[in-house]
């Protein structure tokens, strides 16, 4: 029996038909089929039949092979979707895997669900409603932690599949409705991957797992990057010991790397950023200022009126404003109609899922319901804005409007300018504005008025009280809700189920409530703050009140004017017409010596043009040394901030343009974009400073002795086989000393075993109890040395210092490396470069812009997960880098013997004593030499201070005993008494 093939299996419309197939081609076919061999039992052959009362798009496909391998794609379809739409942590994604398969419960499943053309292919009928279905589950109400990617990203995520679009056809919707109500359905088995590797089963706690990922991205973002919730820069300030702790810990769960002083390495780049985003801020009224700079261009058509007083007035800025708010309404009708009359064509259409009693097409393990959809094709929301109004306006006015009416509004405008009720009399409508968007003062005249500076001064205070005031309330709110709730709502410890669902279906209940999901954070920003000021200097502050405000508006207005007229009338700077010096000469004659002044005439047109090639000098000085410090930002990595997702993304720098003067970041293997990094808030990870923590930080006196100690053990030990000739074993390495790379060292010092050195494994040391909060308490050090970079040192091959436990299943961290630098750190030394998050299991590749190679200060540590990839960068410079580094495992059954195992290494024996050269010999003797004029000096001052008052006598004392005292030959008042006797 030959094989059957597709029969009226027609594509939908925006996929195309099937190619058609010539006669001489069927011919050739029908031979091939009948050469083939009778199929065996086992083997299966595709059936694309219509099925029958249906569409002709909808069709069944008999072979159970081919059907498995459809619906596993509609399972493929299905994760990639899901994974899109889940927020990332770290840059790590969701894994989510969803199984399609046949619901063997149903009489006749043996036939199989229907299936539709879609793009030349067979695919789940239902897949679009499934797809939907996802849809309302992540983004409803009880998920907020997520934005919705763009189409873009979705397509990017998906491999170019545009599963978001396959509802918006006709033909889409009438095959998914016919489909929904077949008897044959298909079940899911559903389980997702974190982005921390933990498997999860229900999606009830896939919604807490993105709630506790996004408090952590959170807690980091405050207080080792120094954003804010809505992505601004915080203010400088000083981290407490407790907040730093969390938040390293939070990162170090998050990238696995925690270094020491990161809390405060922000607060010298988020002044930097705050003051260049302050120098290029906008200022308020900017349609105004772009309709003075057009004017000033001679690039608009309106004008501005100089009163008499001085005032000036825009009559188009006038015309724009009063206008504004109405043709907003009168254009959003019209875009509103217009849509309507477009969709009229087209009716919408519902689509239901069906009732739980009759299919069973969600996933039994999940807690969400199989929700209903309705697809319309008026949903889109219609948005015309005022500052497209604005723009429109402008429009009109420079090319519609005519002479008469611009007259008209300037006489209005000019009117309105000068009624100093205007903005108390056009409060109220919400269109308006007040005179401040079309007046400009007189030159020279700019003011603050009382209401701006009573703004000024108070708003960051009142935004303080009143968030603690909501934030209060909040919290009060929700205990009341919460105690209630567990009072008549919490029966069984699950919550009631209310209403009959969406699309009939019945709603599944959530389980058990927690506080939080109560309590609503309170949002309060500066412009609430600003609005509810003005309302109360309007209308609930006292005149008298609003008097003082007044005077003090005045003397900010009289400071800021003397300053500027200072700056005016500075003296300008003076051209010398002539040089004057002053010589002294000597008359040959007489030998009396002359001040005589020689004055030289200089033009002063030369002198000018000096003047002004030095400030053109200081000017390209200035510009070269901006273009290198632009150009130094290529191939650093940063943090830019994209405000359509509200996310800070990681980037790369790769070019700068010297003519656009723009950098090109790279965010994947693919993605690029041109920036202006002047526009945009970016925070560049080489730039930011790691300051030293005295609380879990190596003093300067102990890195100088772990130094000195590694030092003199990489000589003896240098010696040691150079005496011996031991070439060949010192590239296999030693138990004292092993090759880790070209020019690079590890070390087992046995100085660090003394007990000068028991701080090394005091259990009490500066850094152990940011190790206790990795591992917990039973922290144990089960190895110590130290790294020696020479110059010259080439890179490191990326690597992990161990693998996982497991190698299915993410452990928690099991050990740990302390990384101390024993000098301060710079680019030419190198460091160690970190490829963060590679600590997960399935995510250990190296990837170039999740990179950071800390820069720190001598005696700051990098605890970092003992699974995290990184390697030792070149060593550019003149000098050795030595870090000390210590290992600690979770408990003492942990030990590793990969990378400590002594017995793959050769004993060196005992460590031979280098002989001293000539020049440290005699360095030696001359320290020895000025050691002992130091002491003899130190001995004669001692003698000399005790016999300060005694005088030089010479001859016979009381007893027989010569006399030898005094100071300088001078007499002291024992040889003046001889004297006189």
């Amino acid at each position: 029996m030959p094989p059957k093939i597709y029969k009226k299996a027609r594509p939908l419309p925006d996929a195309g038909p099937p190619p058609p197939v010539s006669s001489r081609a069927k011919e050739s076919n029908a031979k091939k089929i009948a050469s083939l061999p009778p199929p065996k039992k086992d083997q299966e052959y595709v059936t694309a039949s219509k099925s029958s009362g249906k569409s002709d798009t909808l069709v069944r496909i008999s072979a159970a092979g081919e059907r498995e391998r459809v619906l596993q794609e509609a399972g493929e379809i299905l994760s990639n979707y899901e994974n899109a739409l889940l927020p990332t942590h770290g840059g790590r994604h969701w894994k989510t895997q969803v199984t399609v398969l046949e619901d063997v419960t149903l009489k006749g499943y043996k036939k199989g669900p229907l299936f539709r053309w879609y793009k030349g292919k067979l695919e789940l009928a239902l897949l679009p409603k499934y797809i939907k279905e996802i849809e309302l589950r992540v983004f409803g109400p009880k998920y907020k932690n997520v934005n919705k990617p763009s189409q873009e990203q979705m397509m990017l995520h998906c491999d170019g599949d545009d599963v978001g679009m396959r509802n918006n056809t006709d033909k889409g919707n009438s095959t998914t409705l016919e489909a929904t109500e077949d008897s044959i359905k298909v079940v899911f088995k559903r389980f997702w991957y974190s982005p921390d590797y933990e498997r999860i089963d229900k999606f009830k706690k896939v919604v807490d797992t993105i709630d506790d990922l996004v408090a952590r991205d959170r807690l980091i973002d405050k207080h080792i990057y120094g954003i804010s919730v809505s992505g601004d820069f915080l203010q400088p300030k000083k981290v407490t010991q407790k907040n730093a702790l969390e938040a390293g810990h939070a990162r170090f769960l998050k990238d696995g790397l925690w270094v020491v002083g990161q809390e405060d390495s922000w607060q010298e780049n988020n002044q930097r950023e705050l003051q260049r985003m302050d120098a290029l801020k906008v200022e308020k009224h900017k349609e105004r200022d772009e309709v003075v700079a057009e004017l000033e261009k001679g690039n608009d058509k309106s004008e501005i009126v100089t009163l008499d007083c001085g005032k000036r007035v825009i009559p188009c800025m006038y015309y724009v404003m009063r206008l504004r708010g109405q043709y907003r309404d009168k254009r959003v009708e019209e875009i509103k109609k217009a849509t309507e009359a477009a969709d009229s064509a087209t009716p919408s259409v519902s689509v239901t899922a069906e009732p739980t009693e009759q299919s069973n097409e969600m996933d039994t393990s999940t807690d969400e319901p199989a929700a209903a959809v309705k697809t319309e094709k008026s949903d889109a929301k219609v948005t015309f804005t005022l500052k497209d109004s604005q723009k429109e306006l402008r429009l009109i006015w420079s090319n519609n409007l005519t002479p008469e009416d611009k007259e008209a509004w300037k006489a209005e405008a000019i009117k309105q300018a000068g009624n100093q009720n205007f903005d108390s009399q056009n409060k109220t409508e919400k269109t308006t504005t007040n005179r401040a968007f079309f007046t400009l003062p007189a030159p020279g005249e700019e003011k603050v008025s009382a209401l701006a500076f009573f703004m000024q001064e108070t708003r960051d205070a009142h935004r303080i009280l009143r968030f603690a005031e909501l934030e209060k309330s909040a919290e009060l709110s929700a205990t009341q809700s919460y105690e209630h709730y567990q009072k008549n709502g919490a029966a069984g410890g699950v919550a009631p189920t209310s209403g009959g669902g969406v699309g009939g279906v019945a709603p599944v209940s959530e389980g058990p409530k927690s506080y939080n999901s109560f309590y609503k954070k309170p949002k309060y920003l500066l412009a609430d703050s600003q609005k509810e000021l003005r309302a109360i200097f309007r209308d609930v502050m006292d005149p008298w009140e609003r008097e003082v405000w007044k005077k003090l508006a005045q003397d900010f207005n009289e400071k800021k004017k003397l300053a500027e007229e200072k700056k005016k009338n500075q003296a300008p700077i003076e051209i010398p017409t002539a040089i004057t010096e002053v010589k002294e000469i000597v008359d040959e004659t007489t030998g009396v010596t002359k001040i005589v002044e020689i004055v030289t005439p200089i033009d002063p047109a030369l002198q000018k043009k000096e003047i002004e090639l030095q400030s053109a000098q200081k000017k390209l000085i200035a510009d070269n040394k901006e273009r290198e410090y632009q150009q130094s930002l290529v191939n650093q990595q940063c943090r830019i901030y994209w405000p359509e997702d509200d996310k800070w993304q990681l980037a790369q720098c790769v070019k700068y343009d010297l003519e656009t003067k723009l950098h090109t970041l790279q965010y994947s293997k693919k993605k690029f974009d041109e920036v202006d990094i002047s526009k945009v808030k970016v925070i560049w990870e080489n730039n930011r400073i790691v300051k030293k923590d005295s609380s879990f930080s190596l003093s300067e006196e102990r890195c100088e002795m772990c130094l000195d100690a590694a030092v003199e053990h990489y000589e003896r030990v240098m010696y040691t086989v150079n005496s011996k000739m031991l070439f060949q074993e010192l590239q296999e390495g030693f138990d004292v000393l092993r090759e880790r790379g070209f020019g690079r060292y590890d070390m087992t010092v046995l100085k660090y075993d003394e007990p000068e050195f028991s701080f090394l494994t005091d259990p009490n040391a500066p850094w152990m109890s940011i190790v206790k909060k990795c591992l917990g308490e039973k922290a144990t050090l089960i190895h110590k040395g130290c790294f020696m970079s020479l110059p010259g040192a080439h890179h490191q091959v990326y690597h992990q210092d161990g693998l996982h436990l497991h190698k299915t299943i993410m452990k928690p961290c099991h050990a740990v490396n302390v990384f101390i630098p024993l000098l301060d750190m710079t680019k030419e030394l190198g460091g160690t470069e970190f490829c963060l998050g590679t600590h997960i299991l399935n995510n250990e590749g190296y990837v170039g812009t999740r990179c950071e190679t800390p820069i720190g200060p001598m005696g700051c540590p990098y605890i970092f997960d003992y699974r995290t990839g990184h390697r030792g960068m070149g060593n550019s410079s003149d000098f050795a880098r030595p870090v000390l580094y210590l290992t600690y495992s979770a408990d003492d059954k942990f030990s590793d013997k990969v990378n400590f195992k002594e017995r793959s290494y050769h004993k060196l024996g005992e460590l031979l004593e280098k002989p001293l050269s000539r020049e440290e010999r005699d360095a030696n003797r001359k320290k020895k030499e000025e050691g002992a004029a130091k002491k003899a000096a130190a001995a004669t001052a001692k003698a000399v201070a005790a016999v300060a008052d005694i005088g030089v006598v010479s001859g016979e004392g009381e007893g027989g005993v010569v006399v030898v005292g005094g100071v300088t030959g001078e007499d002291g008042p024992a040889a003046k008494k001889a004297r006189m006797d």
